[in-house]
Protein backbone atom coordinates (compact mmCIF):
# COMPACT_ATOMS: atom_id res chain seq x y z
CA UNK A 1 0.00 0.00 0.00
CA UNK A 2 0.99 3.63 -0.42
CA UNK A 3 2.75 5.33 2.46
CA UNK A 4 0.39 8.27 2.05
CA UNK A 5 -3.04 8.27 3.67
CA UNK A 6 -5.29 10.76 1.91
CA UNK A 7 -8.83 11.62 2.95
CA UNK A 8 -10.44 10.71 -0.34
CA UNK A 9 -13.62 12.60 0.53
CA UNK A 10 -11.54 15.75 -0.03
CA UNK A 11 -11.28 14.92 -3.74
CA UNK A 12 -13.90 14.64 -6.51
CA UNK A 13 -14.93 11.07 -7.26
CA UNK A 14 -13.38 11.25 -10.73
CA UNK A 15 -9.99 11.49 -9.02
CA UNK A 16 -10.64 9.66 -5.74
CA UNK A 17 -12.02 6.43 -7.21
CA UNK A 18 -9.23 5.88 -9.80
CA UNK A 19 -6.60 6.75 -7.18
CA UNK A 20 -8.01 4.22 -4.70
CA UNK A 21 -7.60 1.50 -7.33
CA UNK A 22 -3.87 2.21 -7.56
CA UNK A 23 -3.27 1.28 -3.93
CA UNK A 24 -3.50 -2.51 -4.29
CA UNK A 25 0.07 -3.69 -4.95
CA UNK A 26 -1.16 -7.20 -5.81
CA UNK A 27 -3.54 -6.07 -8.54
CA UNK A 28 -2.20 -7.31 -11.91
CA UNK A 29 -3.82 -4.26 -13.54
CA UNK A 30 -2.06 -1.78 -11.27
CA UNK A 31 -0.08 -0.15 -14.07
CA UNK A 32 -3.30 0.50 -15.99
CA UNK A 33 -4.94 1.91 -12.86
CA UNK A 34 -2.00 4.28 -12.40
CA UNK A 35 -2.27 5.45 -16.01
CA UNK A 36 -6.01 6.04 -15.67
CA UNK A 37 -5.51 7.87 -12.37
CA UNK A 38 -3.01 10.26 -13.97
CA UNK A 39 -5.32 10.87 -16.91
CA UNK A 40 -8.27 11.66 -14.65
CA UNK A 41 -6.19 14.06 -12.54
CA UNK A 42 -5.13 15.97 -15.64
CA UNK A 43 -8.54 15.76 -17.31
CA UNK A 44 -10.39 17.10 -14.28
CA UNK A 45 -7.95 19.98 -13.79
CA UNK A 46 -8.22 20.80 -17.50
CA UNK A 47 -12.02 20.72 -17.28
CA UNK A 48 -11.95 23.22 -14.42
CA UNK A 49 -9.65 25.52 -16.41
CA UNK A 50 -11.79 25.30 -19.54
CA UNK A 51 -14.95 25.91 -17.48
CA UNK A 52 -13.34 29.06 -16.06
CA UNK A 53 -12.35 30.19 -19.55
CA UNK A 54 -15.87 29.64 -20.90
CA UNK A 55 -17.40 31.45 -17.92
CA UNK A 56 -15.31 34.55 -18.52
CA UNK A 57 -15.79 34.51 -22.29
CA UNK A 58 -19.59 34.37 -21.91
CA UNK A 59 -19.92 36.75 -18.94
CA UNK A 60 -22.41 39.55 -19.54
CA UNK A 61 -21.89 41.77 -16.52
CA UNK A 62 -19.48 42.72 -13.76
CA UNK A 63 -15.71 42.40 -13.61
CA UNK A 64 -15.81 38.99 -15.29
CA UNK A 65 -16.60 40.69 -18.61
CA UNK A 66 -13.30 42.59 -18.48
CA UNK A 67 -11.42 39.39 -17.63
CA UNK A 68 -13.04 37.65 -20.59
CA UNK A 69 -11.98 40.46 -22.91
CA UNK A 70 -8.38 40.11 -21.70
CA UNK A 71 -8.27 36.39 -22.50
CA UNK A 72 -6.97 35.23 -25.91
CA UNK A 73 -9.39 33.52 -28.27
CA UNK A 74 -9.51 29.78 -28.87
CA UNK A 75 -8.02 28.31 -31.02
CA UNK A 76 -6.59 31.15 -33.13
CA UNK A 77 -4.24 32.62 -30.52
CA UNK A 78 -0.82 30.89 -30.30
CA UNK A 79 -1.08 30.89 -26.50
CA UNK A 80 -4.04 28.51 -26.77
CA UNK A 81 -3.12 26.57 -29.88
CA UNK A 82 -4.83 23.25 -29.18
CA UNK A 83 -7.95 21.37 -30.19
CA UNK A 84 -10.32 19.02 -28.37
CA UNK A 85 -10.57 16.41 -31.10
CA UNK A 86 -8.95 13.31 -29.62
CA UNK A 87 -7.76 13.58 -26.04
CA UNK A 88 -4.67 11.95 -24.51
CA UNK A 89 -2.71 12.31 -21.28
CA UNK A 90 -0.23 14.63 -22.97
CA UNK A 91 -2.94 16.79 -24.51
CA UNK A 92 -4.84 17.10 -21.22
CA UNK A 93 -1.60 18.31 -19.66
CA UNK A 94 -1.03 20.85 -22.43
CA UNK A 95 -4.58 22.18 -22.19
CA UNK A 96 -4.35 22.58 -18.42
CA UNK A 97 -0.94 24.26 -18.60
CA UNK A 98 -1.80 26.70 -21.39
CA UNK A 99 -5.32 27.58 -20.22
CA UNK A 100 -4.23 27.96 -16.60
CA UNK A 101 -1.43 30.27 -17.74
CA UNK A 102 -3.67 32.78 -19.55
CA UNK A 103 -6.25 32.62 -16.76
CA UNK A 104 -3.53 33.20 -14.17
CA UNK A 105 -2.39 36.37 -15.94
CA UNK A 106 -5.91 37.69 -16.61
CA UNK A 107 -7.08 37.26 -12.99
CA UNK A 108 -4.18 38.92 -11.14
CA UNK A 109 -2.48 35.58 -10.48
CA UNK A 110 -5.81 34.04 -9.55
CA UNK A 111 -6.73 36.64 -6.92
CA UNK A 112 -9.85 37.60 -8.91
CA UNK A 113 -10.99 33.99 -9.33
CA UNK A 114 -12.84 31.61 -7.00
CA UNK A 115 -12.14 28.36 -8.82
CA UNK A 116 -8.55 27.19 -8.55
CA UNK A 117 -6.85 29.40 -11.14
CA UNK A 118 -4.31 30.47 -8.50
CA UNK A 119 -3.64 26.89 -7.37
CA UNK A 120 -3.46 25.20 -10.76
CA UNK A 121 -1.71 28.14 -12.40
CA UNK A 122 0.98 28.23 -9.71
CA UNK A 123 1.73 24.53 -10.12
CA UNK A 124 2.44 25.00 -13.82
CA UNK A 125 4.08 28.44 -13.67
CA UNK A 126 7.02 27.04 -11.68
CA UNK A 127 8.74 24.80 -14.23
CA UNK A 128 10.74 23.07 -11.50
CA UNK A 129 7.72 22.30 -9.33
CA UNK A 130 6.98 18.85 -7.96
CA UNK A 131 3.85 18.87 -10.09
CA UNK A 132 5.61 19.54 -13.39
CA UNK A 133 8.46 17.15 -12.63
CA UNK A 134 6.21 14.23 -11.68
CA UNK A 135 3.64 14.77 -14.43
CA UNK A 136 6.33 14.97 -17.11
CA UNK A 137 8.06 11.85 -15.75
CA UNK A 138 4.82 9.87 -15.64
CA UNK A 139 3.88 10.94 -19.17
CA UNK A 140 7.33 9.88 -20.41
CA UNK A 141 6.94 6.49 -18.72
CA UNK A 142 3.48 6.10 -20.23
CA UNK A 143 4.94 6.76 -23.70
CA UNK A 144 7.58 4.08 -23.07
CA UNK A 145 4.82 1.65 -22.08
CA UNK A 146 2.98 2.40 -25.31
CA UNK A 147 6.06 1.41 -27.31
CA UNK A 148 6.15 -2.01 -25.68
CA UNK A 149 9.12 -1.67 -23.37
CA UNK A 150 10.04 -5.12 -21.99
CA UNK A 151 10.64 -5.30 -18.25
CA UNK A 152 11.05 -8.18 -15.78
CA UNK A 153 8.47 -8.84 -13.05
CA UNK A 154 10.94 -7.84 -10.34
CA UNK A 155 11.84 -4.61 -12.09
CA UNK A 156 8.16 -3.92 -12.77
CA UNK A 157 7.32 -4.12 -9.07
CA UNK A 158 9.93 -1.50 -8.26
CA UNK A 159 8.84 0.65 -11.20
CA UNK A 160 5.21 0.64 -10.07
CA UNK A 161 6.22 1.61 -6.53
CA UNK A 162 8.15 4.54 -7.95
CA UNK A 163 5.18 5.62 -10.06
CA UNK A 164 2.92 5.34 -7.04
CA UNK A 165 5.17 7.68 -5.07
CA UNK A 166 4.83 10.24 -7.83
CA UNK A 167 1.04 9.85 -7.90
CA UNK A 168 0.96 10.26 -4.11
CA UNK A 169 2.87 13.51 -4.45
CA UNK A 170 0.42 14.72 -7.10
CA UNK A 171 -2.48 13.96 -4.76
CA UNK A 172 -0.75 16.02 -2.08
CA UNK A 173 -0.30 18.89 -4.53
CA UNK A 174 -4.05 18.81 -5.21
CA UNK A 175 -5.04 19.14 -1.56
CA UNK A 176 -6.77 22.40 -2.55
CA UNK A 177 -9.79 20.33 -3.60
CA UNK A 178 -10.65 19.99 0.11
CA UNK A 179 -12.35 23.41 -0.14
CA UNK A 180 -14.52 22.33 -3.07
CA UNK A 181 -17.22 19.80 -3.84
CA UNK A 182 -18.34 18.30 -7.13
CA UNK A 183 -22.14 18.55 -6.98
CA UNK A 184 -25.22 17.78 -9.07
CA UNK A 185 -28.57 19.34 -8.03
CA UNK A 186 -31.23 16.61 -8.13
CA UNK A 187 -34.21 18.12 -6.31
CA UNK A 188 -35.59 21.20 -4.55
CA UNK A 189 -37.47 21.49 -1.28
CA UNK A 190 -38.91 24.35 0.74
CA UNK A 191 -37.80 24.21 4.37
CA UNK A 192 -39.02 26.84 6.82
CA UNK A 193 -39.95 29.08 3.93
CA UNK A 194 -36.55 28.84 2.23
CA UNK A 195 -35.81 27.07 -1.06
CA UNK A 196 -33.20 24.36 -0.55
CA UNK A 197 -31.32 22.63 -3.36
CA UNK A 198 -30.77 18.91 -2.72
CA UNK A 199 -27.51 17.95 -4.42
CA UNK A 200 -25.52 14.80 -4.98
CA UNK A 201 -22.12 15.29 -3.34
CA UNK A 202 -19.68 13.57 -5.68
CA UNK A 203 -16.74 13.70 -3.31
CA UNK A 204 -14.86 10.49 -2.49
CA UNK A 205 -17.02 7.54 -3.48
CA UNK A 206 -19.60 9.94 -4.88
CA UNK A 207 -22.61 8.77 -2.89
CA UNK A 208 -23.12 11.72 -0.54
CA UNK A 209 -25.85 14.37 -0.38
CA UNK A 210 -25.51 18.07 0.41
CA UNK A 211 -28.24 20.68 0.92
CA UNK A 212 -27.62 24.24 -0.29
CA UNK A 213 -29.92 27.05 0.77
CA UNK A 214 -30.96 29.38 -2.02
CA UNK A 215 -30.37 32.27 0.40
CA UNK A 216 -26.68 31.44 0.89
CA UNK A 217 -25.57 30.19 -2.52
CA UNK A 218 -24.42 33.09 -4.69
CA UNK A 219 -24.90 31.58 -8.14
CA UNK A 220 -27.88 30.06 -9.90
CA UNK A 221 -27.73 26.31 -10.42
CA UNK A 222 -29.82 24.10 -12.68
CA UNK A 223 -31.12 20.65 -11.86
CA UNK A 224 -28.83 17.88 -13.13
CA UNK A 225 -26.11 20.32 -14.07
CA UNK A 226 -22.57 19.49 -12.89
CA UNK A 227 -20.85 22.10 -10.74
CA UNK A 228 -17.70 22.74 -8.76
CA UNK A 229 -18.91 24.27 -5.48
CA UNK A 230 -16.61 26.56 -3.50
CA UNK A 231 -17.56 25.77 0.10
CA UNK A 232 -15.97 28.97 1.45
CA UNK A 233 -17.22 31.49 -1.11
CA UNK A 234 -20.59 29.70 -1.61
CA UNK A 235 -20.32 29.99 -5.39
CA UNK A 236 -20.56 27.43 -8.20
CA UNK A 237 -18.77 26.95 -11.52
CA UNK A 238 -20.63 25.01 -14.22
CA UNK A 239 -18.46 22.16 -15.57
CA UNK A 240 -20.78 21.08 -18.39
CA UNK A 241 -20.04 19.95 -21.05
CA UNK A 242 -16.53 18.84 -20.01
CA UNK A 243 -17.87 16.90 -17.01
CA UNK A 244 -21.40 15.51 -17.07
CA UNK A 245 -23.53 13.25 -14.90
CA UNK A 246 -26.58 11.27 -15.81
CA UNK A 247 -28.56 8.22 -14.80
CA UNK A 248 -27.62 5.35 -17.12
CA UNK A 249 -30.07 2.84 -15.64
CA UNK A 250 -33.83 3.37 -15.13
CA UNK A 251 -33.70 0.78 -12.36
CA UNK A 252 -31.71 2.99 -9.98
CA UNK A 253 -31.44 6.64 -8.99
CA UNK A 254 -27.63 6.61 -9.13
CA UNK A 255 -25.74 9.14 -11.23
CA UNK A 256 -22.64 8.22 -13.22
CA UNK A 257 -19.86 10.77 -13.79
CA UNK A 258 -18.24 11.19 -17.19
CA UNK A 259 -15.35 13.29 -18.53
CA UNK A 260 -15.11 14.52 -22.10
CA UNK A 261 -13.04 12.19 -24.27
CA UNK A 262 -13.23 13.25 -27.92
CA UNK A 263 -15.27 14.72 -30.74
CA UNK A 264 -15.48 12.04 -33.38
CA UNK A 265 -15.70 12.26 -37.18
CA UNK A 266 -17.59 14.78 -39.30
CA UNK A 267 -20.78 14.26 -37.32
CA UNK A 268 -19.13 16.03 -34.38
CA UNK A 269 -20.32 13.30 -32.02
CA UNK A 270 -19.12 14.00 -28.49
CA UNK A 271 -17.76 11.01 -26.57
CA UNK A 272 -17.27 10.73 -22.81
CA UNK A 273 -15.25 8.36 -20.61
CA UNK A 274 -16.04 6.85 -17.25
CA UNK A 275 -13.10 5.22 -15.44
CA UNK A 276 -14.79 4.59 -12.10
Amino acid sequence: MSNENFELNNYPNLIAIPYKKTLNEKDPQRKDHQRICLEMMLAFNASVCLANYYHYKTAEEGKDVKIGQALPDLPSDPKLHFDLGMMSIGKWNQITRDTASVLFDATSKGKDNDFLVADIGSMYRNKGSVWNKNVNNLISLRNQDAHGQIISDEALEGELKNRQKMLDQLMKEMSFYADYKLIVPIDDEVKEGVLVHICKDLSGSGDGVIELSDETIKTEIDRYGTYLYNTKKKTCLALNPMVVNYNSSPETEELDSYVYSKTANNKKDIHYSNFQ
